[in-house]
């Protein structure tokens, strides 16, 4: 593990000393000891100390390069960045992967999601507000890029004062931006996968970004992780089983009703032959009830949502519903989402 504590490092105009790890051996906690443009006492350092790391520092130097997204209010700031060519404490670089700098200074927040509890957001209603609203206005920055973030979970929306009124809240972490309709490999945390990802249709896009916004607050303010495999009662196929849940929750009352749902899970083409043959077996795993005896085998997504042992409230739930859109066509835009009722009183 480099010996990163107590060293001060120096950047053009500024001198940071590293207090605490706050991730393994690549992001610490720093106090700012001078510095001209750096106004808070403390910072965020972070490096790279394996191949991934390296790439991922580049690819958020390279977002933070973008105007859009470094002057937005609701994107964690860069606030300087360091070189220390040659420092015994960090590994070599592989070849062909020299990061543009050593280390990256970035604007301190209290924490992140994953250290909130549901808790948090039942005794301040203000905190999912916030949340929404600041997210949905870093997606439209970043749209306006041209990226889109691949990796928007819990771990990268930081928060400061969560108990207060007006909670501050941005979206960090950028290694994981690329641009819009990457499809290269499925992208997205499992339990926060888009549709259409998981199809391989239109890779990770705008709305795929709403989609992980939605499941991350039904997470946070619930307590419990709706999607993913984490509950699959048969071995091996973890993207069947995912599937499944898209078409159990959003279309199984339907297809039982006989009746036309208002909107299409996204399918994959033959681009793909094997998605197709998850998406066959997805379809026999949603309409057997041998493999679903939690009691809710007929429940659709709303009935889902009110029996959670931490339901979201009303608003919230309609909110969440106006998200969780499986057609990416039919999912409103970070736009559309910023005017729904639940955000009126958020911003003004």
């Amino acid at each position: 593990m480099p010996r990163f504590a107590g060293r001060v490092l120096r950047s053009l105009t500024s001198r940071y000393r590293i207090i605490s790890p706050l991730k393994g051996s690549s992001v610490f906690k720093a106090e700012v000891l001078s510095g001209p443009h750096v106004r808070q006492k403390w910072a965020v350092l972070k490096c790279a100390t394996t191949e991934d790391e390296v790439v991922g520092l580049m690819q958020e130097q390279e977002n933070y390069g973008f105007p859009e997204i470094a002057s937005s209010p609701f994107v964690r700031k860069l606030l300087d960045t360091i070189n220390t060519d040659g420092d015994p404490d960090l590994p070599p670089v592989p070849e062909g992967k020299t990061p543009l700098v050593a280390f990256l200074v970035l604007e301190w927040l209290d924490g992140n999601l994953t250290g909130l509890s549901e808790s948090h957001f039942r005794d301040n209603p203000a905190l999912a507000k916030a949340v929404a609203y600041a997210v949905l206005k870093a997606l439209v920055a970043s749209k306006r890029a041209g990226r889109v973030n691949t990796d928007l979970n819990r771990n990268n929306i930081f928060v400061s004062d969560p108990i207060s009124a007006t909670p501050l809240v941005k979206v960090g972490d950028l290694g994981g931006m690329t641009s819009s309709g990457y499809r290269e490999t499925r992208c997205q945390p499992v339990p926060l996968r888009a549709p259409e990802v998981w199809a391989g249709t239109d890779g990770c896009i705008p709305a795929s970004e709403i989609w992980a916004l939605a499941v991350t607050l039904l997470r946070v303010v619930t307590g419990d992780s709706v999607f993913g495999a984490w509950d699959k009662p048969i071995k091996g196929h973890s993207e069947a089983w995912c599937i499944a849940k898209f078409v159990r929750f959003f279309f199984l009352s339907y297809i039982r009703q006989q009746k036309e749902p208002p909107y299409e899970l996204p399918e994959p083409t033959e681009e793909f032959p094997e998605y197709e043959d998850q998406y066959e077996l997805a379809a026999y795993l949603a309409l057997s009830d041998e493999f679903w005896n939690d009691g809710k085998d007929m429940m659709d997504m709303r009935e889902r949502l009110v029996q959670l042992p931490t339901a979201p409230s009303k608003d919230l739930m309609e909110f969440l519903l106006f998200l969780l859109i499986p057609d990416p066509a039919r999912r409103p835009t970070a736009e559309e989402a910023l005017v729904h009722p639940f955000l009126k009183d958020v911003g003004a």
